[in-house]
C-alpha cells in the first residue's frame, strides 16, 4: 500500500480500523460511502498532556462530533480512554439534540398533503 500523508488513508487509518470506522459518539458508520469522508481523529487529552498522542488516547469521531467534543474542557486526570469517551459522549449527544431540534423546526421540509385533483395542468383552463 502506498504511503499516504492524510488522516483517512494514512496516519489515522489504524485508529479508524481499530474503531471499526464508526464515530464513537454518534455511531456514524464510515464503512458506508460517503460517510467515510467524515471521519476524523479525536484526541481525548488536551494539548501538552504527556499521553495526548498515545494511540489509546486518539479515537474515531465524525467531523461534527469532534468539533462539538472539543468545545468543552473535561476532567481527564486518571481516566481511561473509555471513561473519557463516555464523558465526552454525554456532552456531544446533548449538543446534537439541540442541533436536531433547531433543524426540525427551521430546516426540515414540511409535509405537504395535496389533493391530486387540484394539482397539475388539469386545473388550468
Amino acid at each position: 500500500m502506498p504511503a499516504y500523508t492524510d488522516s483517512l488513508r494514512g496516519y489515522g487509518f489504524p485508529k479508524f480500523k481499530r474503531d471499526n470506522f464508526v464515530c464513537v459518539y454518534c455511531d456514524l458508520d464510515g464503512k458506508v460511502w460517503p460517510y467515510y469522508l467524515y471521519l476524523s481523529e479525536d484526541h481525548l487529552l488536551p494539548k501538552n498532556h504527556p499521553l495526548r498522542n498515545d494511540f489509546a488516547y486518539i479515537t474515531t469521531a465524525c467531523v461534527f462530533c469532534n468539533g462539538l467534543a472539543n468545545r468543552e474542557q473535561y476532567d481527564v486526570e486518571g481516566k481511561t480512554p473509555d471513561q473519557l469517551i463516555e464523558q465526552k459522549r454525554a456532552v456531544v449527544l446533548q449538543a446534537r439534540q439541540k442541533y436536531y431540534d433547531f433543524w426540525k423546526h427551521n430546516v426540515q421540509p414540511k409535509k405537504i398533503v395535496a389533493d391530486a385533483g387540484t394539482i397539475g395542468n388539469a386545473d388550468r383552463p
